[in-house]
């Protein structure tokens, strides 16, 4: 785990990108008037494969609108550059490939709306792990056409490749809350998430804040904001994505840290959130607030687990595991301690 310091408000300016890509199928964007209706926006971290199998995936889906994708590599050795270099020219779209030697989830994720800025109409996100069904395009804009709505999000099915531990699928520690389509929701990820590229200044928050490259969380930060300021995110159930979760992934060590890291990525954004809240962000008042919602569902996981001790034979004891270990990543982050999954170090070598 890590310290959290306090970081200092300001953030820089979000660059528009004019500039030729490091790779691409097409000339650089000119900024000529001409929108397409949307840009896919992918940040990579040493996925080649699963990055090319994502591309065929796109390759394959209809499409009744324009569109490009922008990969971003933060691999400081250029991995998806290098596997992209004798890509083939798409069919119907555009492939422009870029790279950001910051470190780190937002900083890519930045660079990709650097890049689309003033080009689109609507953004795309996924993730590098992920395939697209063949309705995906077409049903993302049904949703996304409807004037009352500024962005909508779908779910990301698990594709294992060992069975992970019972408690784990019992627990529901790799889905989202069950929701009806067409519903509100107050914040979203952008492994499935397409919304309006006006919305973002619309609604004043035109970045991912890059305290959160390292932690992750800045899509969960920028969601929840753009929603209190006005937004509307919907959820569909059709525009489900699917995700293929590695070896190393389906352990039962790595599914408690993540579980922690979870709770720890919405207790940081719950700590500096700007737009609501009790205190000052950051302040020793809302780490109070943090480590009380922490508190709270460590005692309700834990009496779930208490009295209903099976974990790996029943839903109540495993949710109540899933919750314990939440509010753990809460607690540490109300004294500053928190897992910084997209550091990088040898042993971490992955973007997720």
């Amino acid at each position: 785990m890590t310290r959290d310091p306090e970081p200092a408000d300001a953030q820089p300016p979000l660059r528009r990108d004019t500039s030729r890509p490091d790779l691409g199928s097409s000339p650089p964007l000119q900024g000529d008037g001409q929108k397409k209706a949307f840009a896919i926006l992918v940040a990579t971290y040493r996925r080649p494969r699963q990055l090319l199998d994502l591309l065929e995936s796109i390759g394959r889906a209809n499409a009744r609108e324009k569109f490009d994708v922008v990969v971003v590599d933060n691999d400081p050795d250029r991995s998806a550059i290098t596997a992209l270099a004798d890509y083939p020219e798409p069919d119907g779209w555009r492939l422009i490939v870029a790279h950001e030697e910051r470190p780190g989830i937002a900083a890519a994720r930045n660079r990709g709306l650097g890049i689309a800025a003033g080009h689109y109409n609507f953004y795309c996100f996924v993730d590098d792990d992920e395939v697209v069904p063949p309705h995906w395009l077409d049903g993302v804009m049904n949703w996304a056409n409807q004037e009352s709505v500024d962005a909508v999000s779908g779910p990301v099915r698990s594709v294992f490749a060992t069975e992970p531990p019972a408690w784990a699928r019992l627990g529901g520690f790799f889905e989202a809350p069950e929701t009806e389509s067409g519903r509100h929701v107050p914040q979203a990820a952008t492994n499935n998430l397409v919304m309006k590229a006006d919305a973002l200044e619309r609604f004043g928050v035109s970045r991912f804040d890059e305290r959160f490259s390292e932690s992750g969380g800045s899509d969960i930060f920028l969601t929840a904001q753009l929603v209190t300021a006005g937004a509307t995110i919907v959820w569909d159930n059709g525009m489900e994505v699917v995700e293929t979760v590695p070896l190393e992934r389906c352990r039962g060590t790595w599914i408690a840290r993540r579980a922690i890291r979870t709770g720890g990525t919405h207790g940081r954004v719950m700590l500096w959130r700007p737009d609501t809240g009790v205190g000052r962000p950051g302040s020793f008042l809302r780490r109070l607030v943090v480590v009380a919602h922490g508190l709270a569902r460590m005692l309700a996981g834990a009496l779930a687990v208490l009295t209903c001790p099976l974990v790996n034979h029943y839903a109540r004891g495993a949710g109540g595991l899933r919750k314990l270990l939440r509010g753990i990543g809460f607690v540490g982050v109300g004294f500053g301690l928190y897992v910084n999954e997209y550091r990088r170090t040898p042993e971490n070598k992955e973007m997720s």
